[in-house]
């Protein structure tokens, strides 16, 4: 279908009644197949899980995954409601999860301001996470031991520990492939029974520290001898350490920044 072919919105209504507003579904209902055969042509290799919810997400609110039957006991009158798909591909299933998770996580904050940090890396090890996606853990477990071994080394005493909530993004602002790491992180940290504000963080220790776990985790993963060459590679092109984004009230609404990190 044309749009241009019709002259007015009115026209176009008349014609298509239920295309006039178009949904991510209608798009993947018209192409969603010849897709998948062209894929299967180019060789490209498409995850089980992206067929799941992509199937569970052009079923969304149908008769194929059922519905329920609501029945006035007075009057009788009896109304459908199609069951969801539950996917958080689905733009609408994904929007009520994404909310649902905010409230989860604003409920276990601490009541006090937090930084919001974004820990990235060299796009020159971008392929390793892209042909391995159970290397993803290595990111949560880098940031982790950078922030809580310098906590650990300036009051090592007092055991002071932050609390901080981190979201693996596997997409830049341009949708293109790029592993980073948010992190919400409290600038009041609780130890032997005192509490503490801690709201400066030298950003060299962060880009050096967490590059340097990071690129050792994977060199234990994936073998020193196939390893040693990225990573000599990733230390000449990134001597200052991996760029690490931390502004100092970037968000000074806690639930804003809840919400950036997990669109």
């Amino acid at each position: 279908m044309i749009v241009n072919e019709f002259k007015t919105e009115k026209e176009l209504y008349d014609v298509y009644p239920k295309k006039f507003h178009w949904y991510l579904k209608d798009i993947f209902n018209d192409y969603w197949y010849d897709f998948l055969n062209f894929a299967e042509k180019k060789k490209l290799t498409i995850r089980p899980v992206v067929k799941r919810d992509v199937s569970r997400m052009m079923k969304c609110k149908t008769k194929t995954l059922g519905a329920s039957v609501f029945k006035c006991p007075n009057c009788g009158e009896e109304k459908f409601v199609y069951h969801t798909c539950k996917s958080r591909f689905c733009n609408s299933c994904g929007i009520k999860y994404s909310k649902q998770r905010s409230l989860s996580i604003e409920s276990k904050l601490l009541d006090c301001t937090h930084r919001h940090l974004v820990f990235t890396i060299s796009d020159f090890l971008w392929p390793l996470f892209l042909d391995d996606r159970n290397r993803f853990h290595f990111m949560f477990q880098a940031v982790s031991k950078t922030l809580l071994s310098w906590y650990h080394e300036q009051y090592k005493h007092l055991h002071l520990t932050p609390g901080f909530i981190l979201t693996l993004h596997t997409f830049g602002r341009d949708d293109k492939w790029n592993v980073h790491i948010h992190c919400l992180l409290s600038e009041r940290v609780l130890g032997n029974n005192i509490e503490k504000k801690m709201d400066f963080i030298p950003f060299d220790m962060l880009r050096k520290r967490f590059q340097k776990i990071l690129l050792d985790l994977l060199e234990k993963d994936i073998r020193k001898n196939t390893f040693r060459p990225i990573k000599n590679k990733v230390y000449s092109l990134s001597q200052n350490g991996f760029y690490v984004r931390a502004i100092k009230n970037e968000f000074p609404d806690s639930k804003k920044a809840i919400s950036y990190v997990l669109r």
